[in-house]
């Protein structure tokens, strides 16, 4: 019973690869040694980490950003909704005026 699909059974040179681990930025950025060159490029790391809108702390925050995103795009939805009935009876109103106004010059009651 300890079939491997054959998907998952890899060539002999990709087993044998280390999985590269990315290293997150730890809240406290402690000095090293190595000088303040070292305390540069984990400033302006951390900045470009920062500087984007999809960069988030914690994945809570992202889903609370994408809970209240979903509601704003339902209520511009109905917004546009209302608009676009609004816009829709004006023209059918505009349109009737303008027949009852062609009908009357026919008739020269104006």
């Amino acid at each position: 019973m300890d079939a491997v699909p054959t998907i998952f059974d890899f060539c002999t040179h990709i087993k044998s690869m280390k999985l590269k681990s990315r290293n997150l930025l730890k809240k406290n950025n402690s000095c090293s040694p190595a000088g303040p060159s070292n305390l540069k490029s984990n400033i302006s790391s951390q900045q470009v980490l920062l500087e984007h809108s999809y960069a988030f702390r914690n994945p809570m925050e992202a889903k609370k950003r994408i809970i209240k995103l979903e509601k704003e795009i339902a209520s511009l939805r109905r917004k546009m909704k209302t608009c676009l009935q609004k816009e829709r009876r004006a023209t059918r109103r505009w349109i009737k005026a303008t027949c009852l106004v062609k009908n009357l010059e026919a008739n020269s009651v104006l």
